[in-house]
């Protein structure tokens, strides 16, 4: 861990035992709904809201910085359509941020100066070609591999994340492949019942449960050959359980994602319906008032990696140290 990330611990730390402050390391920011893909498993771009300005997402941020937050990730829908997004990375930089970019890639060509504000880049890859173009569109699979590519002479450090679906479980290794091909790793998201968004709509691509089993054993068996697969041992066995029931603790108040119109929620599977907006109670406020998820289970990827390292399983702490 970097200094500066030690003294942004140490001032979270802090904050929330001198002046009852919400302790808060990593947010997720969706700065907008709008994509310029339709993929068949998710329905986020049906449901707009009003977004927020720059001068508000930056008034986040820097409240952000004074909890002492050391993470962002700037997500969508596809955050580089919006007009501000070099402002946007760019005022994250200057707050002392670990700065990350989700994006499909599509539009990383033409953004490239932009996007090399980031620390690092995570690209949406649905499989090999076939998967891929089956879920976004017919070469969007050339696209974003060319991104990659691009990235990598760059040198700017990116990974892929994946979801799994009936489409791709036969197709992991070739996927693998692809990414170990430039140095890069995949990080997974369990194959869930209902599409990505705020409805009921069921995932068109929602693999069979045996299946999605079978394919999270082989990624175990993978990872442990020290394949390039970034998420840890312990939380792929805990996503193995999916579709089941399996409660894990949650370390909400450590992390929060912000929606393109302000409201605050754990995560993208949030269904909590009180509406709390950060933007304008103010951050704090809003942490203070927002209750705890109570959620059955967590099937969140990169929350599950959170809920472990805050409990202190050793493999999620080891392959975070390991940059997993």
């Amino acid at each position: 861990m970097q200094p500066r990330a030690v003294l942004r611990a140490s001032k979270a730390v802090a904050n929330r035992r001198l002046k009852g402050l919400p302790t808060l390391f990593v947010a997720s920011l969706m700065v907008t709904r709008r994509c310029n893909l339709r993929c068949d498993y998710c329905a986020r771009n049906e449901f707009r809201n009003p977004e927020l300005s720059t001068a508000q997402w930056c008034t986040l941020m820097d409240e952000m910085a004074a909890l002492g937050c050391m993470q962002v990730s700037l997500t969508g829908g596809e955050p580089l359509i919006r007009k501000d997004i070099g402002e946007l990375l760019a005022h994250g930089k200057s707050r002392g941020f670990k700065v990350k970019l989700n994006t499909n890639g599509l539009l990383v060509p033409r953004h490239m100066d932009a996007v090399m504000l980031a620390d690092s880049v995570t690209l949406s890859l649905d499989g090999p070609q076939a998967p891929h173009d089956m879920s976004r569109g017919e070469g969007s699979y050339k696209r974003v591999m060319a991104a990659a590519r691009q990235l990598r002479e760059r040198g700017k450090p990116t990974r892929f994340y994946t979801g799994l679906s009936s489409a791709n479980l036969d197709h992991l290794d070739e996927l693998i492949r692809d990414a170990e091909a430039l140095d890069s790793q995949v990080f997974f998201q369990p194959g869930t019942a209902t599409a990505l968004g705020e409805d009921d709509t069921p995932n068109p691509l929602a693999p069979a449960a045996g299946d999605y089993r079978r394919a999270i054993d082989q990624l175990i068996t993978w990872k442990q050959a020290g394949r390039p697969i970034g998420n840890s041992t312990g939380a792929l066995s805990y996503l193995r359980r999916w579709p089941d029931e399996a409660y894990q603790k949650c370390s909400w108040g450590l992390f929060c994602r912000i929606e393109e119109d302000g409201q605050l929620r754990t995560c993208g599977r949030d269904t909590q319906t009180e509406r709390i907006n950060a933007a304008e109670l103010g951050l704090v406020e809003a942490l203070r008032q927002r209750p705890a998820p109570e959620c059955a289970s967590c099937w969140t990827a990169a929350r599950v990696e959170l809920h472990l390292i805050a409990q202190g399983e050793p493999s999620a702490i080891l392959n975070y140290v390991r940059g997993g």
